[in-house]
């Protein structure tokens, strides 16, 4: 069935009443008088997938509209390289606090000591950079997401947490990224650089840390560390740990 308006054959619609087809029109034409836009917009396509490019800052980026790194050109490691000394050792240094009343603030009350202690970013302020002494009381080594499990003799109150420090070479974690002051999404091109920054981050601080005194041979040794954790259990705490000596 055609619908006929003034005279003249409109679009052909297989299946539809001229009734709902008047319907259809009419709606679309009020909905686009009292809104004052059309209902239907067009979107750019990305050339490379043929996606549609939505409006965010992700894509944005993808467009060059706030591209700093070229996006066949941009090297994670080298960036971090650079960036440690300027950006990252100096959050690090400025927010360090003694891990033993962190967690004790923690068991309290965890929101009152992610205001005390957590470094804010983005509005996560679950990331906590922290220091200790501790005896290496276990190393598990053999899957490539490494845990070496703590002890603290001179504080009892800590032997009912599982508190950990990451050996990887695998590590999952984007806890370094996330604390540092000039590396939010927005400081890079695309999600893939912002995701390879957070891995050389921890590659940078894995080698920082096991350099000179590998995982493997710290079991029931006394080491001091600077690391940093974001709080998903406070009866489990796993540290990225970004630099480590060993005690006499």
């Amino acid at each position: 069935m055609s619908l006929t308006v003034s005279g003249k054959p409109s679009v052909f619609f297989r299946g539809l009443p001229a009734i709902a087809v008047v319907g259809v029109a009419a709606a679309v034409w009020a909905a686009t008088t009292l809104i004052g836009a059309p209902l239907v917009t067009l979107r750019p396509l990305d050339p490379a997938t043929g996606r549609v490019v939505f409006n965010t800052a992700q894509s944005a980026n993808a467009q060059g509209q706030n591209q700093k790194f070229a996006i066949n050109s941009f090297n994670a490691e080298q960036y971090v390289e650079q960036q440690w000394a300027s950006d990252v050792q100096p959050m690090l240094d400025k927010h360090v606090v003694d891990l033993t009343p962190v967690l004790a603030a923690i068991a309290a009350n965890p929101a009152d000591a992610a205001s005390r202690y957590a470094v804010n970013h983005d509005g996560n302020s679950k990331n906590f950079v922290v220091s200790g002494t501790a005896r290496v009381a276990e190393a598990n080594l053999k899957s490539p997401m490494g845990l070496l499990t703590l002890e603290f003799p001179d504080h009892p109150e800590l032997a009912q947490q599982k508190i950990q420090l990451l050996t990887g070479p695998l590590v999952i974690s984007t806890v370094l990224r996330d604390v540092a002051s000039n590396m939010s999404l927005n400081a890079f091109t695309n999600q893939t650089q912002y995701a390879d920054v957070a891995a050389a981050l921890n590659k940078q601080a894995l080698a920082r840390t096991y350099g000179k005194a590998p995982a493997a041979s710290l079991l029931g040794k006394t080491v001091s560390f600077v690391g940093v954790f974001n709080l998903q259990s406070p009866t489990s705490i796993r540290i990225m740990p970004v630099s480590l000596t060993v005690k006499e």
